[in-house]
């Protein structure tokens, strides 16, 4: 696993699920979840803040 990955672990199914990060450089260091189901995170290298949407996929 690529350490530039965003990864989920579905516990009902026992597995992993990974999406590549667009600037594909530096570590994930600090991951903050917002009241608007989105996911805030940091690069080590990028010096970025990126947005990540989380869909419910049952509506």
């Amino acid at each position: 696993m690529r350490p530039d990955a965003l990864v989920r672990f579905d516990p009902e199914t026992e597995s992993f699920q990974s999406w590549a990060i667009p600037s594909g450089v530096g570590i994930i260091r600090h991951v903050w979840v917002t009241g608007e189901n989105k996911l805030l995170i940091h690069q080590s290298s990028s010096n970025r803040i990126g947005v990540v949407t989380i869909k419910d996929l049952a509506n």
